[in-house]
């Protein structure tokens, strides 16, 4: 309590431009293994009664010779079990009564010396709330212990994928295939699609700490941006808002990427010296307790967008509004809204033609915007569930739009050339004024049932508020020498 009046008090001292992350939502331990278990309860009623689940923790990964990865839990057990270690194997089964036991690794004291701490049987206990754990080496042979789970007549739901990111399952599988062709062995994936789609109070409130989080690391990013400076010198403000403020890390690669390198969707290299002028686009969102934050904003290098630059910028956002405002249970797919509007705009300002001829004028925006416009959001940045308009889905809503260089020389489909001559030969001449210009805006919002919620929207995104923002905190940069310290 005395920890939590201390950072109140300390928002309440920042400068509100600084955006300062607010204290993170609590769950009691009790409530936490509540939550697990009605999502195993959920998952097991969607098996058969003579089903068996069966879920490998994920393996750590090789960085290079002994040394590791950072750990991060495979979503699906993270989901039922709340336990961030290798080694474990979850099973449900429904049964005549259901059960379900976790298999984890003995803690060894000597590795523990190596590597850290190692859950113990008790800690796990109190931490998912599964009273049967038992020692991961009960669980035998792999194969003979899957078989053991498995009542007869029943099916084996196992998770399939990448053999990089299902080792276990993807070999017990082939395994199964030549030792008991008789065992029906079906995927999950759709069962947890289903259930992780719709997320839960606790989740929503995660989702909005790692957004808060991501809005504080975006000021000091968009503080730190000055022509000379390098993108990894501005990355590096997200990677020590996100260390402070607790976080798990990074949901994704940031992206920052100043100048023509906004045209590249995903440019993860953040390598450039900075321009004296241009656009700087930055894609980077915090994860929290294994919820991931997708946030993108675009302002000017300088601080002033030029006209070229604003009319680019203010179509993305007329259509990134439009959509977002279509939003609510049951509605419609937004992508015709969106499109509809970024159509209409770049045919206004000579992107598009309708000379005879011409490619159909849905082809020619996917020249400039060529990647979707919105994407389900959870555990993982890219998560399961889809886009479905209901209360308790999160997605992303992130129009772009992307003159590159080499549109003309590279960029076009080979497809249909006449129809694509008269589009260079009347849309070349316009897109001089606006090569090299990126533009991409990116929210996450809540479907509510009542319509939905902008998890995001304190993050300037509208041009004036944008250019504003950036003049007070580089006046606030000038007056002071630097932003607030992150810690007091």
């Amino acid at each position: 309590m005395r920890h939590h009046s201390l950072a109140v008090l300390l928002l309440l001292s920042w400068p509100a431009i600084w955006m300062r992350t607010p204290p993170a939502p609590v769950q009691s331990p009790a409530a936490h293994a509540a939550e697990l278990s009605g999502r195993r309860a959920a998952v097991l009623a969607a098996l058969g009664p003579n089903d068996a689940l069966i879920l490998f923790a994920a393996q750590a990964r090789d960085f290079s010779g002994d040394v590791d990865y950072p750990y991060r839990q495979e979503n699906n057990y993270w989901y039922l079990t709340g336990i961030n270690q290798p080694g474990g194997i979850l099973v449900l089964s429904p049964g005549a009564k259901a059960r379900v036991v976790l298999y984890l690794i003995n803690p060894d004291p000597a590795q523990e010396s190596w590597t850290g701490h190692e859950i113990s049987a008790a800690e796990a206990r109190a931490r998912s709330g599964i009273d049967d754990i038992r020692d991961a080496a009960q669980f035998g042979d792999v194969l003979s212990g899957v078989l053991d789970h498995v009542p007869k007549g029943g099916h084996l739901y196992l998770l399939s994928g990448d053999a990089r990111e299902y080792p276990e399952e993807m070999a017990l599988r082939t395994q199964l295939a030549a030792s008991a062709p008789q065992l029906t062995v079906l995927d999950p994936a759709p069962i947890f699609a289903r259930l992780r789609a719709i997320k839960s109070a606790w989740e929503i409130a995660l989702m909005q700490h790692a957004d808060d989080i991501s809005a504080e690391a975006h000021m000091r990013a968009w503080a730190m941006t000055a022509p000379g400076r390098w993108e990894y010198q501005v990355r590096a403000e997200f990677d020590a808002v996100f260390g402070m403020r607790h976080a798990d890390g990074w949901g994704y690669p940031e992206i920052v990427a100043s100048g023509v390198n906004a045209t590249t969707l995903h440019y993860e290299t953040d390598q450039g010296q900075i321009p004296a002028q241009g656009l700087m686009l930055i894609d980077a969102a915090a994860e929290y307790r294994h919820m991931s934050a997708d946030v993108t904003r675009t302002f000017p290098i300088n601080g002033t967008f030029t006209p070229p630059e604003a009319e680019i910028y203010n179509l993305v956002y007329a259509a990134q509004q439009a959509m977002i405002a279509s939003i609510k249970p049951g509605s419609p797919d937004f992508n015709p809204v969106g499109n509809g509007i970024l159509i209409a705009g770049l045919e206004r300002l000579g992107l598009i033609t309708t000379a005879p001829g011409a490619p159909p004028a849905f082809d020619q925006m996917r020249i400039w915007y060529f990647h979707g416009p919105s994407h389900a959001m959870g555990l993982d940045v890219h998560d399961v569930g889809g886009l479905e308009r209901r209360a308790g889905v999160i997605m992303s809503m992130e129009p772009g739009l992307y003159f590159r260089p080499n549109t003309f020389t590279q960029d076009l489909p080979a497809t249909d050339p006449a129809a694509w001559k008269v589009f260079t030969e009347k849309v070349k001449p316009v897109f001089e004024k606006y090569k090299g210009i990126g533009v991409r805006i990116e929210d996450d919002v809540l479907v509510t049932p009542e319509g939905h919620r902008v998890l995001t929207a304190a993050i300037p995104s509208k041009l004036a508020d944008v250019e504003a923002r950036w003049a007070a905190l580089h006046a606030y940069v000038e007056q002071h020498g630097g932003p607030p310290p992150l810690l007091p």
